[in-house]
């Protein structure tokens, strides 16, 4: 068993795990996993387990569960604050900070920041770098996903009162 597919916590029943949509689709099609195959799933909180494809319908893999185990959370929290890059270096920063063990993502806009996205670019691009985060986690083999925040403005996120151990900024000037 070393295929890996998510299910979102909110569908997460080990009495009756199934994937659906975009995850039964790459399971069985891309993947090409038949009946009896055996798969391990997620749910991006700690929740991973063994499973056995019961059945496999139109856009729905239900799944046999045959063993849980949940993950506890990392014990050091890090928290990567990048200014927003151009596409395909910032799809490569989300993935390989995933890969590093990060717990939270906050995109932030800059003043000098070549990026500019509307409010409905940001909610449309922010779904496609979720998909891209939880598929490095798949690769990963992580049990937990790190949270995305929404794009702020650097100002508005230094002013946020969130109380942290330590802060390091990674900085040309003082």
């Amino acid at each position: 068993m070393s295929d890996r597919f998510y299910i979102p916590p909110a569908d997460w029943n080990t009495s009756a795990l199934s994937l659906a949509d975009d995850e039964a689709k790459h399971c069985t099609q891309v993947m090409r996993h038949r009946e009896g195959d055996e798969i391990i799933v997620f749910n991006g909180v700690g929740d991973v387990a063994g499973t056995r494809i019961a059945s496999i319908k139109k856009n729905v893999v239900t799944l046999e569960c045959l063993s849980v185990d949940h993950a506890e959370s990392p014990v050091v929290s890090i928290t990567l604050a990048p200014a927003l890059i151009k596409a395909d270096r910032w799809e490569w920063l989300l993935e390989k900070a995933t890969e590093l063990g990060v717990s939270e993502i906050q995109p932030l806009i800059t003043e000098r920041c070549v990026i500019k996205l509307s409010a409905e670019d940001a909610a449309r691009k922010h779904e496609k770098w979720q998909r891209l985060i939880i598929e490095a986690c798949k690769q990963s083999r992580r049990a937990w996903v790190p949270e995305l925040h929404p794009v702020r403005r650097l100002h508005d996120w230094c002013d946020m009162s969130a109380k942290t151990d330590l802060s390091l900024v990674a900085s040309l000037g003082e």
